[in-house]
């Protein structure tokens, strides 16, 4: 019999995934602060954000990597193969109390103006929020999306 936390990989999906390229210098502490929030801010009718239940203290899970040394394509390859294993992850946003990390991000630096970011959002509000979240991005940064994983 599977333990609790068991997720066989032929499990559904429990959450969403994307993958960002942020095309800029970045500032992981700024960026964990932009992330948290518009985690708590969903868009209204006319795509403006408005605050979900005040202002409560959201947490964020993020982890960052550097790829390092070697040429930069080679840095792009295993920036690239580092999300996509990331993304096959049979682990879920259920294992943790989502309503307090309700988003978990790695960012990988390929260089100094070029970063990989991938976000897993619980199903709950996992599609609603990676909009958001691409959407408040995209005022701050020069963004574009790899893939929907």
């Amino acid at each position: 019999m599977p333990t609790p936390h068991h997720h066989p990989a032929s499990a559904p999906s429990v959450s969403h995934r994307i993958a960002l390229r942020l095309q800029a210098g970045v500032d992981v502490d700024l960026l964990a602060a932009q992330l948290r929030e518009l985690c708590t801010t969903e868009p209204g009718p006319r795509g403006q954000a408005h605050a979900l239940g005040g202002r409560r203290q959201t947490a964020v899970a993020l982890s960052v990597v550097e790829t390092c040394g070697r040429s930069r394509a080679a840095r792009e390859r295993d920036a690239l193969r580092l999300l996509e294993l990331e993304s096959r992850d049979a682990g879920d946003l259920q294992r943790s109390d989502s309503s307090r990390e309700p988003l978990r991000a790695t960012l990988v630096s390929v260089d100094t103006f070029d970063h990989l970011l991938l976000l897993d959002a619980p199903l709950a509000r996992g599609r609603a929020l990676l909009e958001a979240i691409t959407t408040g991005l995209g005022l701050l940064y020069p963004v574009a999306a790899l893939a929907s994983v």
